[in-house]
């Protein structure tokens, strides 16, 4: 399967890259970002996520990073299609709570519409999703001053319209999607070194914002996540200090902490005595 690489564009316009281009079949293949996909002619079959579909003029797609796809024609069919891509940082730096639902199902599939890593906007009026998309072709080429801007705005412009016309997930499809975040973020503290564990760290990873991630690990778990991280950092520490004879500047360092006295602070906190204290008594 091949992999579409950032390198593989030119991203002459920093962060968001516009292309027209003709497609019939294609390999599958996944991309280092995320591609919106818009139909401007014709009609051919697409993959994605093990499902087949036809798709045809007016469509969108919306595909998250490593999410393999590709187009099958059976006939040397074309369509035409206009792809812009861009970072999952651009996404969530444009979205509110109005939406975060359906950017929890882009990533996370599992609400009307979505697929795990795919959305398909199919039969609807997305005709001035398509005038929007051409404006922003418009400016690229021209590069005028402050094209840049239009781009953006434009394409924020077309991202909340797609959403506008999805069924928001009902509650239950929202619980669902929170607690398959919740188990993410979990996964990723299990498979990381405790030392680089933050909440900072996870939302690079996940893609979803440090303020979001923590509200929401606190509503599914009852507790915060800057804690739970602190938890982890805390236990490997005491179990470093049972199993081995490191000094105990270097056990906090290889988890994480840099400032001993709030290491010992939180060291009390958690198991009631301090770091030698606990080291003494238990071994």
């Amino acid at each position: 399967m091949d992999i579409v690489k950032k390198d593989d564009f030119d991203w002459r316009d920093n962060d968001i890259e516009i292309q027209t281009r003709r497609h019939s079949t294609t390999g599958m293949h996944f991309h280092e970002f995320i591609e919106l996909a818009y139909i401007v002619d014709g009609e051919i079959e697409h993959t994605a996520g093990g499902q087949t579909l036809k798709i045809k003029k007016g469509d969108v797609l919306l595909f998250d990073i490593g999410t393999p796809h590709g187009f099958k024609s059976d006939n040397n069919e074309e369509i035409k299609i206009t792809n812009v891509t861009f970072s999952p940082e651009f996404l969530l730096s444009i979205v509110d709570d109005s939406f975060i639902e359906l950017v929890q199902s882009l990533f996370l599939g599992g609400s009307v519409g979505f697929h795990d890593g795919y959305l398909c906007l199919t039969d609807a009026d997305t005709t001035e999703i398509g005038l929007l998309i051409e404006q922003m072709l418009e400016e690229q080429a021209s590069r005028r001053p402050g094209y840049l801007k239009i781009i953006r705005s434009l394409l924020t412009t077309v991202i909340i319209k797609i959403f506008r016309l999805i069924p928001k997930p009902t509650s239950s499809e929202t619980v669902q999607l929170e607690q398959r975040l919740v188990n993410d973020i979990i996964e990723y503290t299990d498979n990381h070194a405790v030392k680089d564990l933050s909440v900072k760290n996870i939302s690079k990873e996940l893609f979803f914002s440090p303020s979001y991630l923590g509200r929401l690990f606190s509503r599914q778990t009852g507790q915060s996540l800057s804690k739970f991280i602190q938890d982890k950092k805390l236990f490997a520490a005491k179990e470093l200090l049972l199993s081995t004879e490191k000094p105990i500047e270097e056990i906090m360092y290889s988890v994480g902490y840099s400032d001993k006295t709030h290491f010992y602070d939180v060291f009390l906190q958690k198991y009631g005595m301090k770091p030698g204290e606990y080291r003494k008594k238990t071994t």
